[in-house]
């Protein structure tokens, strides 16, 4: 878990909550009045937002967008009953009863499951089948719709028939922050390129360990699958979380 979480007060500007979030690499912050943290802002607040106000966000307050409130787990929850307890409130992180409270997301449970004791899931089993893409010259408003109506973290793009990146909440986040952002802009331009991928063979017998291994290493919460070089499917932080939690 992180310790001393990343916080911000109720009042404050959504783009100094942004700002934060992009300055610590993370898509989630504690939300705090009077010394108590009652809610967590997270990237999917802000995609609800998006893309018709993007012009607004300048006026807006933190707490106010923030829409869920976290759950809290004592310090000795193991590992696997901390994911089901996140696939069971459908919190996107859980606040850990220590003093200073500590914060896990669904990224520090991904990266430590497959250490755990007991039967472990397929890759096969965990990945999502469908992936959506977009083409290079999309711009980022239609892009942004897309992921915002799909409810989803990414996108792959394409340029062509061959990929070219993937553009994630992340790469949202980014946006959002960077000098004079403008929805025209072309997703190829703020997508991450080359894109990081993880095999499945057909017995997937140790696939999903590599594929946590492989997220770990990069950094990163979203990774396509691959099949004989094509990809057939992406996984991410929270499909292994529900994987484990649901065995």
């Amino acid at each position: 878990m992180t310790r001393h979480p990343i916080s911000i007060g109720y009042d404050a500007p959504l783009l100094e909550s942004l700002r934060l979030m992009e300055r610590h690499k993370i898509t989630n912050v504690l939300v705090k009045e009077k010394e108590e943290y009652t809610k967590v802002l997270s990237m999917r607040d802000v995609f609800a937002l998006l893309p018709q106000n993007l012009a607004e966000l300048g006026a807006m307050r933190s707490g106010p967008v923030a829409s869920s409130r976290p759950a809290w787990i004592p310090p000795k929850t193991k590992i696997r009953e901390a994911a089901k307890v996140m696939l069971s409130t459908k919190a996107r992180s859980l606040l850990v009863k220590t003093k200073p409270a500590g914060l896990l997301t669904a990224t520090d449970l991904a990266y430590n499951l497959y250490l755990t004791a007991g039967e472990h899931p397929k890759l096969r089993s965990a990945m999502t089948g469908e992936v959506s893409k977009v083409n290079y010259a999309t711009p980022l408003k239609a892009v942004i719709q897309k992921m915002k109506e799909e409810r989803i973290g990414s996108v792959l793009v394409m340029r062509g028939h061959r990929r070219y990146g993937i553009f994630t909440e992340r790469d949202v986040l980014s946006f959002l922050v960077s000098p004079n952002p403008d929805l025209v802009y072309l997703v190829g331009r703020h997508c991450r390129t080359p894109v990081v991928t993880t095999p499945m063979t057909a017995s997937c017998q140790g696939c999903l360990e590599k594929a946590i291994r492989t997220m770990k290493r990069n950094h990163i919460k979203r990774l396509p699958v691959t099949l004989d070089g094509r990809i057939v499917g992406i996984i991410t932080a929270r499909d292994v979380v529900e994987a484990y939690a649901k065995l």
